[in-house]
């Protein structure tokens, strides 16, 4: 037998496991993650409570989505920048809208 096809049967194998330990990280974050992740970013844009009290959050799959109403366009980004300052938030839906 040769040694071709044990080491391509190796390399395979080699390439398989390190496909899945990959996926196994780079996996969306889980519901307790997004639970976590949902009471830090409130926690995170309470410490700016006047701009950010009609700002409402949920996460899913680790994409925090924001909406409500905040005083000045400033607040808008400053609140999505706190969000995407917590470990675990993939991306930000803005769903704020500046009252005028």
């Amino acid at each position: 037998m040769s040694r071709f096809p044990r080491a391509a049967a190796a390399a395979a194998a080699l390439i398989l496991v390190s496909a899945g330990a990959w996926m196994r990280y780079a996996r969306p974050a889980a519901a307790a993650d997004d639970t976590a992740i949902t009471a830090s970013v409130k926690d995170r844009l309470a410490a700016n409570a006047e701009a950010n009290r009609s700002i409402v959050v949920q996460t899913r799959d680790g994409v925090v989505t924001l909406r409500g109403f905040a005083m000045t366009p400033t607040d808008v980004i400053r609140a999505i920048r706190d969000a995407l300052s917590i470990p675990g938030v993939v991306k930000v839906d803005n769903r704020v809208v500046v009252q005028q």
